[in-house]
C-alpha cells in the first residue's frame, strides 16, 4: 500500500531502512472489495489509509460488512510503523480480540526487501510468531498488490491447540480520490 498513482498503480520501491515510506503516500488511500470470512460469510471490505505524525507510521482502518444485510462482522484499526529496533510491524486492534499483539514483518525466503517480484507482484506478511507454535494463539496478516492494482488483504490464524489456516480474505480495488 505504499505506491504512486500512475496510469496503473505501481508499487513505490521504498527504502525500508528509512521511515515507513515517509514521503510517498500519495497513492490510493481507500480500497473496497469482496471477501469471505472463516464462517463462509461473504462480505464487503473497506480499507482506509491515514499517514500519522510526520508520516512515520500509517493507520489502517478496516471494516467488513456481511452481505446482504450489511451487519458489521469485523472491525480493526492497525498501526503500521517501526518498533524500537527499527523493524516494520503491525499493531492491530480488532473487534474479536481482547488484546494487541505485535505482528513483525516476515520477508519471503531469499528476499532482503519488500520490493515487487519479477512479475510486478508485491507481497508482505506480518506475523505474531511461528504458525507451528500450536500451544499459543498465532496470527498472520498478508497484503498482496498484484500488477493489475488489486489489493488482497488476508488473515490466517490458529487458536491454541488448533489448526493454523487462512481464515479470511478480501480482494479490493482502489476507490477514486475524493476532492
Amino acid at each position: 500500500f505504499f505506491f504512486k498513482q500512475k496510469t496503473a498503480y505501481e508499487i513505490k520501491e521504498c527504502d525500508w531502512s528509512s521511515d515507513v515510506c515517509s514521503s510517498d503516500l500519495r497513492g490510493p488511500q481507500q480500497w473496497r472489495g469482496l471477501g469471505r470470512n472463516h464462517e463462509d460469510e461473504e462480505f464487503t471490505g473497506r480499507l482506509e489509509l491515514q499517514p500519522l505524525v510526520e508520516e512515520r507510521g500509517v493507520l489502517l482502518r478496516y471494516r467488513a460488512l456481511r452481505l446482504p444485510d450489511g451487519r458489521l462482522v469485523h472491525e480493526e484499526a492497525t498501526l503500521l510503523a517501526r518498533d524500537a529496533e527499527g523493524q516494520l510491524c503491525l499493531w492491530p486492534v480488532m473487534s474479536e480480540l481482547p488484546g494487541i499483539w505485535c505482528h513483525r514483518i516476515v520477508l519471503p525466503t531469499g528476499r532482503h526487501d519488500a520490493a515487487p517480484d519479477t512479475q510486478g507482484r508485491w507481497e508482505v506478511c506480518f506475523t505474531t510468531g511461528p504458525s507451528e507454535a500450536s500451544a499459543q494463539f498465532r496470527e498472520q496478516i498478508r497484503l498482496v498488490l498484484d500488477p493489475a492494482g488489486e489489493l488482497h488483504y488476508a488473515h490466517a490464524w490458529g487458536l491454541p491447540g488448533g489448526v493454523f489456516a487462512e481464515r479470511t480474505a478480501c480482494a479490493m480495488r482502489a476507490l477514486p480520490a475524493s476532492r
